[in-house]
């Protein structure tokens, strides 16, 4: 019965997952760090009531000095490393790299778990375990292939309805030369004077560009292409080994216990790095900013104060989503079931957005992500009656 709860734990993870980043990225106005700092210490206060109301006083001979340190050090490969990681691959090389990337997870949670843990996967759950990672990048890849198709047929048409304008306003090589010259000096060329909402469109459009977007426009290096892949791989790695050491030196912790160290740790960690730098910009303000620099804009190791009530109520019904209910769900299942399959139903976040996107925007799925949803389901089917592994007892 604990295998299958389990199970239902961890499909149900990464759903509370989308619909909290759903949330945020109608709402969200700052920095990822900004975000990450506001979601870990915003959870760390909901499990630090949770634990207070349910922990009773024999259970405070669990938390020893060895075990919180170990979940801690969890903490700061998964959350703080780990996540910084796999924004960064995000913004160097695209989702669609990262997806690939991301389905090593469960095949280097499977080593892991095989040589530290003791825990065996039959046959039939490893051909579950390729099903489903398989079935998952098709979806993901397909989802982000045509995020990437829209972003150019966006580009193209704007940039055809700049040509068709600056034609209008005079014939040759002239007005040409004029306009890009006004893009360098706006205030001294008479075009801007005369058309000035094309200009302040696409600077506008340059400043709060996507990370596609931003790679389009620098022409992405094959060093940073590199960089990106190899910070990718990094996440991996770091979020194996936190989720290892959690389930080693958690194992005798109830799951808000787990959650409030962790984010609490993480929260902590990040305010005192966010205090300190607002500290060394106060104290030298005076000679590398300006004060219409301070007001115009939010440092990106700054909350976005100057966000509306409803945006913030939005974002913290993400946090909930995100990091309250979702980490609840995934260190529960930890313990239930191996890791290897843990980490394989983590990823299937991407299946939930084939029926979300049709509810809410009737986009018909493709012909090769419906195949990727079937081969998923039935690889977790697999799962499901054969994932389970003879586990020896974990020793700390």
């Amino acid at each position: 019965m604990t295998f299958a709860l389990g199970i239902v734990s961890a499909l149900v993870a990464p759903l509370s997952m989308v619909l909290g980043f759903v949330l945020w990225d109608n709402h969200w106005t700052g920095s990822p760090f900004a975000l990450n700092l506001y979601k870990c210490n915003l959870a760390a206060l909901g499990f630090t009531l949770v634990v207070a109301c349910t922990t009773s006083a024999g259970s405070s001979g669990i938390m020893t000095l060895r075990n919180v340190g170990f979940l801690m050090l969890s903490s700061f490969l998964g959350i703080l490393v780990g996540d910084w990681a796999w924004l960064e691959g995000m913004r160097l090389v695209g989702a669609k790299k990262v997806i690939v990337v991301d389905s090593l997870k469960p095949f280097m949670g499977a080593m892991l778990g095989h040589f530290l843990l003791n825990e065996r996967m039959p046959r039939m759950g490893w051909l579950g375990l390729i099903l489903t990672v398989g079935g998952v990048a098709l979806v993901g890849l397909e989802h982000e292939e045509t995020h990437n198709d829209e972003t150019k047929k966006n580009h193209v048409d704007q940039e055809s309805s700049l040509m068709a304008s600056s034609k209008d306003e005079t014939t040759g090589k002239k007005d040409i030369l004029a306009q890009e010259t006004d893009q360098l000096l706006p205030t001294t060329n008479h075009v801007s004077q005369t058309h000035p909402p094309p200009l302040k469109e696409k600077t506008s459009n340059a400043k709060n560009s996507s990370f596609a977007e931003q790679r389009q426009q620098r022409q992405q290096s094959t060093a940073e292409l590199c960089y990106g892949l190899a910070v990718s791989f990094s996440n991996v790695i770091f979020h194996t080994f936190g989720a290892l050491i959690t389930k080693k030196y958690g194992a005798e912790m109830t799951t808000w216990e787990i959650c409030w160290i962790r984010f609490g740790f993480a929260g902590i960690v990040m305010m005192v790095f966010s205090l300190a730098l607002w500290i060394q910009q106060w104290t030298m303000k005076a000679t590398t900013l300006t004060g219409s620099n301070l007001a115009s804009s939010t440092p990106w190791y700054l909350l976005p104060l100057n966000a509306s009530l409803s945006s913030w109520l939005s974002v913290s019904a993400g946090v909930a989503f995100v990091s309250f209910l979702q980490p609840a769900l995934t260190n529960y299942a930890l313990f239930q079931i191996s890791l290897a399959l843990l980490l394989t139903l983590e990823s299937v976040g991407p299946l939930y957005s084939l029926p979300l996107t049709f509810l809410l925007q009737r986009e018909t799925p493709t012909v090769r992500a419906t195949v990727g949803a079937i081969l998923a389901v039935a690889g977790i089917v697999l799962l499901s009656f054969y994932g389970s592994s003879n586990e020896a007892t974990i020793s700390g």
